[in-house]
């Protein structure tokens, strides 16, 4: 009835408010983190670049906070053209930028609907010969070979740690010497994708999406075929899939993906000094959403490609 709803809409305003107003807070505590951080690690490192790594890092968190506000709002339902929306920006991974600023630092921020790129940490052996395959290696064997030391280097790090075998961030696999630069960042001719845009680390799953996840990734993970791969292209074409063309598509493949239509549920962030240099120093952060709620699940920082 009117009396539920109106009910309901201020509960949501109320929500809107306090997820507001813990943006705000954590702006400020991030402000003077930063400045107590500082005094304790001066030896060793310049204070600016220290200074810019917990300003990205701190960014980092304020956007999980944003993307959150965004969820929620989604979750009310709440009428877009309503007084308080028009005065919140709603942060999406829909290729906008958006700026924060932080201890009187301007920062950017990019964000990418990540959710159907699998976590690394998720990949069976087998998964890992094909991806080393598609990223070039020169032969079976030699995937085959590459995906057994990525296995060991895996359980290294876990008993150096006491704890599971797993990357705890994709910075190390994407600095293991055991392969090319090209085979961990693309941006070749030959290998134009590289692990950092096939693979994250933190989010626990390898549920892919049929209409974002990279087509080699579907190979990767489930019997597809080349003839597969250019029907799914095709109806990419048209626009979002429908729930019947992926229940159609989807069988036989073995793969376990998101309904159509589901609202993103991991994001990838790049975020960087406003006044820094295009190509310089950045923070890239994998979020992940748990009940509406996002949080910073993976972060590295880029040196970028001058340093690279």
């Amino acid at each position: 009835n009117l009396c539920d709803r109106e009910q309901y809409g201020q509960h949501g305003y109320v929500l809107l408010f306090v997820l507001g107003l813990l943006a705000l807070v954590a702006t400020v505590v991030l402000g003077v983190t930063v400045g107590l951080r500082l005094d304790a690690q001066l030896l060793g490192r310049e204070k600016s670049a220290l200074q810019e790594e917990y300003l990205l890092r701190g960014a980092a968190r304020y956007t999980a906070l944003q993307l959150g506000i965004s969820a929620a709002v989604d979750a009310l339902r709440l009428d877009p053209n309503d007084d308080i929306l028009r005065q919140w920006v709603l942060w999406r991974p829909s290729g906008t930028s958006y700026d924060v600023t932080l201890d009187n630092a301007s920062v950017s921020v990019e964000l990418e609907d990540a959710s159907g790129l699998p976590d690394a940490n998720m990949l069976s052996q087998q998964e890992w010969e094909r991806l080393f395959l598609f990223l070039g290696a020169p032969t079976p064997e030699n995937a085959r070979a590459l995906a057994t030391k990525l296995a060991a280097l895996r359980e290294q790090l876990g008993r150096a740690r006491g704890i599971s075998a797993e990357f705890s961030s994709l910075q190390e696999l994407l600095q293991w010497q055991d392969i090319p630069a090209a085979m961990a960042y693309g941006g070749t001719e030959k290998t134009p994708l590289g692990l950092r845009h096939l693979v994250v680390v933190g989010t626990r799953t390898k549920q892919v999406n049929l209409d974002k996840t990279p087509l080699p990734i579907l190979q990767v993970l489930g019997n597809v075929t080349d003839e597969h791969l250019k029907k799914l292209a095709t109806l990419r074409k048209s626009g979002p899939l429908q729930a019947s063309q992926a229940q159609q598509w989807l069988e036989g493949t073995g793969l376990t993906a998101q309904p159509p239509g589901t609202a993103p549920t991991v994001v990838r962030a790049r975020l960087r000094l406003s006044s820094a240099p295009p190509g310089g120093l950045s923070l890239l952060a994998v979020l992940v959403s748990e009940n509406g709620a996002f949080s910073v699940a993976d972060q590295m920082l880029d040196p970028g490609w001058a340093e690279r």
